[in-house]
């Protein structure tokens, strides 16, 4: 197993939340990203979300370059919100709403 995505979906708020983990193995091969880009279609196009959200911990540079790579923006931290190896970690959250989504789109 490479990783794994999860997608909640809020069809009463039109709005998602996204979910990734990839392998280290299989860190740096576009594979995470090309995923996340499937899924934001997804979200966007059948099912008509407005809001796509997702949050990971502050540490994780990788995640936080692909999501603003694909641009999400930083909405703020949720202090501890997340318990890892042992310790609670702050969380990065960031959302990606449609017109924006579509935006980025037609300019990559």
């Amino acid at each position: 197993m490479c990783g794994f995505l999860s997608f909640e979906i809020e069809k009463h708020n039109r709005s998602g939340e996204l979910g990734i983990w990839i392998s280290p193995d299989y860190l740096r091969k576009g594979i995470a990203l090309q995923c996340t880009k499937k899924i934001i279609d997804i979200g966007f196009e059948e099912y008509q979300l407005n809001r796509i959200g997702a949050c990971t911990a502050v540490e994780n540079y990788k995640c936080i370059k692909g999501l603003e790579k694909l641009g999400f923006t930083k909405e703020g931290i949720k202090r501890e919100g997340i318990y890892v190896n042992g310790k609670s970690q702050d969380l990065i959250c960031y959302s990606l709403l449609k017109r924006e989504w579509v935006d980025h789109e037609s300019k990559t």
